[in-house]
Formats: structure tokens, sequence, C-alpha cells
């Protein structure tokens, strides 16, 4: 009898095992990875702009230059700066009689996605500072 439960036991580890690697994936109705969800690839959007970054280069913060926008749009475009991003140090790099240029030093990556939503209807253009600026 305790030959006849060893053996059982056995022939239980040997199918848990090739389940849980997936090679009774066609027979067995019941998936071993269910925790994939290949419907969310259909919902990305644009996965091309999608860059892997080493990590220092992830956390460092980075130089951003935020526009041109409209000489209209600044004095409440430099509002929304004091009041959504206290935090980062701003100054007027460029202007001219229809649109200004701001430029942040020190921006944290998670801040700038902030910056390009503090815009009055379309994203703002945040890009790095030229090299040679730095900072």
């Amino acid at each position: 009898m305790l030959r006849l439960a060893a053996v059982a036991l056995v022939v239980a580890n040997v199918a848990f095992f090739a389940w849980s690697e997936g090679a009774l994936e066609g027979i067995v109705p019941l998936r071993a990875q269910g925790d994939r969800e290949p419907e969310r690839l259909a919902r990305q959007l644009r996965p091309e702009a999608v860059t892997v970054l080493p990590a220092a280069a992830a956390l460092a913060p980075r130089c951003v230059d935020v526009g041109p926008v409209g000489l209209g749009d600044a004095p409440a475009l430099e509002g929304a700066f004091a009041t959504s991003v206290p935090e980062l140090a701003w100054r007027e790099v460029s202007g001219s009689a229809v649109t200004r240029t701001y430029r942040f030093a020190a921006v944290p990556p998670a801040a700038i996605e902030r910056l390009r939503t503090l815009g009055s209807g379309a994203p703002l253009p945040v890009t790095a500072c030229p090299r040679a600026a730095g900072g």
C-alpha cells in the first residue's frame, strides 16, 4: 500500500512539473502561465517610441528645453511652472517677438512628462538641451 502511494506521488509530481513547464499546453485546457496578457500589446500607444536606457541614465537629472511656445501662452505657462513643478528651477533662454523657450537645468525623468502636459491643448515640446549649452 505504501509503495502504491509513493508511486502515485512521483507520478503526480512529474505531471505537475510537465504542466508547469508548459509541456501539456495543448493537452490540458488550463494554462500554467496564466499571468500573460497578450491583449495589452494591441493597446500599446507608439511602442516604437520606447527606448531602453541604462539604469544610471534613467535616474540622472537632465537639462531640457520647453518650447517654443507662443507669446500669448507664455504668462499662463510660467504660472503653471510655479504651481505644477515648483521644485524645478527654470529660466527663459530664447525669446522672439512671437515665441519663448524655457530651460530647466536638472529635471528628474519623472518630471519630464509633467512638463509636457502643462500646455493648454497639445503637449508641450520638451527636448534635451544642446550639448554645448550644458545647463
